[in-house]
């Protein structure tokens, strides 16, 4: 029987994920043993600040996707999968009376 391929999550996936459960870099780095700088660089590369300030992840998600973004766009932007963008998109419609 074949395994299933599974998608290895990179350190940077790792502490974008931290990141957004509010971590600071000092304790994103201790947790994925990588220094407080690497994580600000992650920061600045990945351009986490401007993801997360503002609006909610759905809110952007719905955003992006009126801008003429497909979900898989979205999906990367985001950093969640496609089937994610679309559970932002059904619960932000509903919670704001779209459906």
């Amino acid at each position: 029987m074949k395994s299933k391929s599974t998608k290895q999550v990179t350190p940077q996936e790792r502490a974008f994920r931290y990141y957004v459960m509010g971590l600071n870099c000092q304790e994103i780095g201790k947790l994925l043993d990588l220094s407080t700088r690497t994580i600000e660089r992650y920061m600045q590369l990945g351009e986490w600040k401007e993801q997360t300030t503002g609006k909610n992840v759905e809110a952007k998600a719905y955003d992006l996707h009126e801008g003429g973004k497909t979900y898989a766009e979205i999906a990367q932007m985001l950093q969640v999968s496609k089937g994610t963008v679309f559970n932002y998109m059904k619960r932000y419609k509903a919670k704001e009376g779209l459906l």
